[in-house]
C-alpha cells in the first residue's frame, strides 16, 4: 500500500435473520454476508453472528465525507426499510471506519449532517479503526 485509505462499511447483525431478505429488500448488493455459526473460509473458526455488510469501493480520496457522502447516497431512501427490518428480527446496525495512514499521510475526518442523520436513522454505532503503516 504506497497511500492513506479510507474504507466505511455498514454491518447489520444479529442472532439469525436471511441476509438475502435484506438484500431484496434494500435493492443493494452486500459486499459480504455470513450465517452465525458458519465456518469462516481460511479460518478454524466460526460466524458468531450472522451480518449483511456493504462497503463502497475503495476511493482515492483523503476526505472521510467522500466517502461517507457516497456510501449514505447508495443507502438513500432505504433507512426506514433498513430499520424496520432491524426491529423485526432484533438486529444492530454499525458503521465501521477503517483508516490505513501511510507516510504520515493523514486524512480528513469529518461528519455532516447527512452522515450523522443516517447513523440516527438505523440507530447505528460507529467504530472507528486507525492503524498507521
Amino acid at each position: 500500500m504506497n497511500q492513506t485509505s479510507i474504507r466505511v462499511y455498514l454491518s447489520i447483525f444479529g442472532e439469525q435473520f436471511d441476509p438475502n431478505a435484506l438484500t431484496n429488500l434494500v435493492g443493494l448488493a452486500p459486499t459480504n454476508t455470513g450465517i452465525k455459526g458458519q465456518a469462516i473460509e481460511g479460518k478454524a473458526t466460526i460466524y458468531k453472528d450472522t451480518f449483511w455488510d456493504f462497503s463502497p469501493d475503495a476511493m482515492d480520496s483523503l476526505l472521510l465525507e467522500d466517502i461517507t457522502n457516497f456510501l449514505v447516497n447508495k443507502l438513500k431512501g432505504s433507512e426506514i426499510t433498513i430499520f424496520q427490518f432491524m426491529a423485526e428480527h432484533s438486529l444492530v446496525a454499525k458503521f465501521t471506519i477503517v483508516i490505513e495512514i501511510v507516510d504520515g499521510q493523514a486524512p480528513a475526518l469529518y461528519f455532516n449532517r447527512t452522515f450523522l442523520s443516517c447513523i440516527e436513522s438505523l440507530n447505528a454505532e460507529v467504530d472507528i479503526d486507525t492503524y498507521v503503516l
